[in-house]
């Protein structure tokens, strides 16, 4: 017991140093980056692009994404206020590649157009089809193909007219990935051929040539057609060899291209009946991967590794490898590899002879297959039929579901033969299985809770509307009753109260319906124009007119036990080119905000100048947020407490807002008093 105790003690204290020794490092790395900041205005503007590199770098490892963010913001501005826009341009794309890699793809469609806008106007065409490149793929990441292949067509047009080859490669790269996703793996091979032939006249491009073959192999092989493969990948293979030349060590990015190399070496050697060859070149993959089993590169080893299994008739092995690879696909939320996965995993159970099994599988895997490939996404590719030829495309596609459905026949017709002889080898194989399901039941009540957790917000959110449109409503009728009946009657007193009361119920309504317009304009992809210069002194003042704050905080309000604070006296006279309409929406939803869950003490509005941006503070005393929530409540309909008045999209509004304007808004977690939120804007 003395052991025991000893152990836990010395854990406890070796946790305790290694979280004092992040925190120093931590605090290192932010006096670095503060250091740089203050020194980055001596430099001159054509060598200042260097050390934004540097001290953007320094924020990417602090993990934090505010930090990054803002680093690029004052990139940007810089940039723009010395008219370099190269260097402007390089951290625009900068910015849209962190929002994608931490996919938050709603900031991605943001900021997007405003961004091709910009390229287009300065001659940068190769950012511009870059980051559209990068949009599409966001739209297909989250099962948005018709959407993606809409963005792809426009693409493909503009470059087209602008006679751009890397323009028209691209789009063709994107269209390949939806074909793929969407299981055609015909004509995936033939858009990513185009794609290929493009790139190849095109200079510096052998980055976007080696990610490229990646994708092409992988439907090569998807299609069967291994002699090809194997030509594409001694094609790649030269290319890598070329990229290897430039660098002595293989870095991380080399690392996983080879290792997608060898996987896919795998695949036309194992197309090809050489599985000795096809193991060889599976272990040169393995042994880049040796410290990463959690990307897409292992995950398709393991499919490989699965089908090499099977050819050798070793199925439990494949079975377990399969299984690893659908867990790490569900970790991704990868509908499209779920489904290539699903069907090899019916494959090996077919092999086992557990057929009810492989018949389930190859159900699910076929109900998959035909929700990927939607209505509204079937009449695009109908319009494109003219422009790529594909008139085949639904003939195809009938086929593929025509073949699933004689398969689940089939194979249904074979599990009622051979029910009764596999029963006992089943009722075996089922309890070894039984710790997996239990674990896979886990996984599907977190799941179930989750959609739960959403389907409560947007009932909650239905109620609360009906509440708060509901109270006002039967004031106003109890009001108009009382006028009706009464009116003649009432003395001036009362009916100065009733006209009060009637005029705040109104109003009450009216902000109501603004609030609903304003989240449905939340949707909306387009950047605000910001057109209107004003001071900080001008748009506070503005504010504090349209939200009546001051009427309803001590001391104009008897009632009241909150006080309303300003403090803009250092600030005052900065000017900022912003929309003036926009940005005092967004500061009212804040502090109405505050205002709400502050019973006494104060709400505070303090407006600071941070190198590049103007920093719009609201802080109040009341219940706070907790850190695990910090994120959270910038969910629609989302409400911490809801018992509490409101419909929960304030929030929503104002970052939306925020981020269309070029700014943020986000939760100060070190404060602890109540609730402080920090609206950002560019100057």
């Amino acid at each position: 017991m003395q052991h025991k105790t000893y152990i836990l003690r010395l854990t406890l204290c070796l946790l305790l140093m290694q979280t004092c020794l992040q925190a120093a490092a931590d605090a290192v790395l932010d006096a670095r980056i503060d250091s740089v900041l203050k020194t980055i205005k001596s430099y001159p503007p054509d060598e200042r692009e260097e050390v934004w590199k540097q001290l953007f770098n320094m924020a990417l490892a602090t993990g934090e994404m505010y930090r990054q963010q803002r680093c690029l913001d004052d990139w940007i501005a810089d940039a723009h206020r010395h008219g370099n826009y190269e260097s402007e341009g390089i951290a625009r794309r900068y910015k849209i590649v962190n929002y994608f890699n931490n996919a938050h793809y709603d900031s991605v469609y943001a900021i997007v157009p405003g961004a091709i806008e910009f390229f287009k106007g300065h001659d940068l065409n190769r950012r511009a089809y870059e980051v559209w490149h990068l949009m599409g793929n966001a739209y297909r990441l989250q099962g948005k193909y018709s959407t993606a292949m809409n963005e792809m067509q426009k693409m493909h047009a503009d470059a087209s007219a602008a006679k751009d080859s890397y323009g028209q490669a691209l789009a063709f790269f994107d269209m390949g990935n939806i074909y793929n996703a969407l299981g055609l793996s015909e004509k995936a091979c033939e858009m990513f051929g185009q794609s290929a032939n493009l790139l190849k006249g095109v200079k510096d491009a052998n980055s976007t040539i080696l990610e490229l073959y990646a994708y092409y192999s992988e439907a090569l092989a998807s299609a069967k057609r291994y002699d090809e493969l194997e030509k594409v990948t001694e094609d790649w293979k030269k290319y890598i060899d070329e990229r290897r030349k430039k660098s002595e060590d293989e870095t991380d990015d080399l690392r996983y291209i080879l290792a997608n190399y060898y996987v896919t070496r795998a695949q036309a050697l194992l197309g090809k009946g050489q599985l000795d060859e096809a193991d060889e070149a599976l272990d040169e993959a393995e042994r880049r991967l040796a410290d990463d089993h959690g990307s897409y590169e292992w995950a398709f080893l393991l499919s490989s590794r699965a089908q090499v299994a099977m050819e050798r008739g070793q199925y439990e092995r494949a079975l377990e490898l399969n299984t690893e690879r659908m867990r790490l696909f569900e970790q991704m939320d990868d509908r499209p590899s779920l489904l290539a996965t699903k069907l090899q995993r019916a494959e090996i159970l077919m092999g086992t002879g557990l057929y009810k099994e492989s018949a389930e599988e190859y159900k699910a895997a076929y109900e998959q297959n035909d929700s990927l490939n939607t209505s509204a996404f079937r009449a695009q590719l109908n319009e494109m039929n003219a422009i790529f030829q594909i008139e085949e495309l639904n003939r195809k596609s009938a086929e593929v579901k025509n073949h699933y459905m004689m398969i689940v026949g089939g194979v249904v017709l074979l599990t009622f033969l051979f029910y009764s002889i596999l029963r006992y080898r089943t009722r075996k194989k089922l309890q070894r299985k039984n710790a997996e399901l239990k674990r896979n039941n886990e996984e599907l009540m977190i799941a179930n809770e989750r959609a739960k957790e959403s389907s409560l917000a947007k009932t909650v959110f239905v109620r609360n509307v009906s509440h708060e449109i509901r109270t006002p409503l039967n004031i106003l009728s109890g009001f108009t009753e009382v006028l009706a009946e009464q009116g003649p009657y009432m003395s001036e007193e009362e009916r100065k109260e009733v006209a009060r009361q009637i005029e705040d119920n109104t109003e009450r309504i009216t902000e109501l319906v603004n609030k609903i317009l304003e989240l449905a304009d939340t949707s909306a992809s387009t950047v605000i124009e910001r057109k209107d210069t004003v001071t900080v002194s001008q748009l506070v003042k503005d504010l504090t007119n349209v939200s009546g704050i001051l009427k309803k905080t001590a001391p104009a309000n008897a009632d009241s036990k909150v006080r309303f604070i300003v403090e803009t006296d250092e600030v005052a006279d900065v000017k900022l080119t912003t929309n003036s309409v926009y940005v005092v929406r967004a500061l009212r939803q804040l502090l109405e905000n505050g205002l709400k869950f502050t019973k006494e003490g104060h709400v505070k509005l303090r407006v600071e100048k941070q190198d590049f941006l103007l920093a719009f503070i609201v802080e109040d005393t009341g219940i706070g947020i907790s850190p695990e929530d910090a994120e959270r409540i910038f969910g629609e309909f989302v409400q911490l407490n809801e018992h509490t008045d409101g419909t929960g999209i304030g929030l929503v509004v104002a970052r939306s807002i925020a981020r269309r304007l070029g700014g943020e808004v986000m939760l100060d977690p070190s404060y602890t008093e109540g609730a402080r939120f920090v609206m950002t804007l560019p100057v």
